[in-house]
């Protein structure tokens, strides 16, 4: 009972200085965790130590518009310190790096420099104010991915293949101008939609060639690059909302051979379409279509469309 005792002594000044309310919730989450966690470990009382700053931290951001850069320097470590405890803190402490490391500049700035919380980055403190959050932890033995996906990744294209099925698309004029680490984070992006209704709740193993997507992946963001943060959160979001959790693994360039292939398939001559303004003239005539049929990205005329055999980013199904 000696690191229990050591364990309450350090609660009690935190929860204090907490509100009635939050204290009795705190306490009684700080008794489960003691119950499931040996009591003959230092880790017991690190783990519980922290998940209760980590609380207080929660409330304390979301409940002020303005803070000192020292103060949230401060409660940003307190998140840092979790990510190996907690599933997805990693994740779910992005928004608020991102919008600090946008803001603060400690060669530039002082310390007391006061900034108001973007309602982004408060709304992103909702994960971390959820004791349910707080009270998973990290199972000592995991199953690995139960499915695999390999993607690559050029200037003109993309391409993909998993568990037979095959993918691949040209890049928009817009989507150029981004450098191939963007491309090959957004391949895996356009990967994962393509084959949403396999992937569901599965952890999926993504083979890549390009080092800089996989870290990003596996990291669940980075900080040397905002675009490539914004991109990275978006897919993770994404498939957190579905259960697809990615794990990518590296490939040598001249061994990935498949999805090499698949993106440098042309397919312009598949891409026919209606002028838009021939199609502007129908619609006044007949009405707005609802769904377009055998489209695909690159030449859809209506948000919602159907593709062959249901492969292509977005599209709703097979429109057979």
């Amino acid at each position: 009972m000696q690191i229990y005792s050591r364990v309450l002594l350090k609660l009690l000044p935190m929860l204090d200085s907490l509100p009635g309310h939050l204290k009795d919730k705190a306490l009684s989450y700080h008794t489960e965790v003691l119950s499931l966690i040996d009591y003959e470990t230092e880790a017991a009382c690190h783990a519980v130590d922290t998940a209760s700053k980590q609380l207080a931290t929660a409330v304390f951001l979301r409940q002020h518009a303005w803070l000192c850069m020292a103060t949230i320097t401060d409660n940003a470590r307190l998140m840092v310190s979790t990510t190996a405890i907690l599933p997805h803190a990693r994740l779910k402490m992005r928004a608020l790096q991102a919008w600090f490391l946008a803001h603060f500049n400690p060669q530039i700035h002082p310390q007391s420099m006061r900034l108001p919380l973007t309602l982004e980055v408060r709304d992103s403190l909702r994960w971390w104010s959820n004791l349910e959050n707080l009270q998973r932890g990290h199972p000592f033995h995991t199953d690995g991915p139960s499915i695999q996906l390999t993607t690559d990744a050029r200037d003109t294209g993309w391409g993909a293949h998993c568990n037979g099925l095959r993918t691949h698309g040209l890049w928009t004029n817009k989507q150029k101008t981004h450098q191939i680490n963007y491309l090959e984070l957004l391949t895996v992006f356009n990967t994962l939609r393509s084959f949403e209704f396999t992937l569901t709740s599965r952890m999926v193993q993504v083979v890549t060639d390009n080092t800089t997507a996989l870290y990003y992946i596996n990291k669940q963001g980075g900080t040397h690059s905002r675009t490539l943060l914004a991109i990275t959160l978006e897919l993770w979001e994404w498939g957190y909302r579905r259960n697809i959790f990615p794990v990518a693994v590296y490939i040598a360039t001249h061994d990935n051979v498949l999805a090499d292939h698949l993106n440098h398939l042309r397919h312009n001559s598949h891409e026919w379409s209606l002028h838009h303004q021939t199609f502007l003239d129908l619609c006044s005539l007949w009405g707005q279509p609802q769904m377009d049929l055998f489209a695909t990205e690159l030449n859809s005329k209506c948000p919602a469309f159907c593709s062959r055999a249901g492969l292509g980013q977005r599209s709703l199904g097979d429109a057979l």
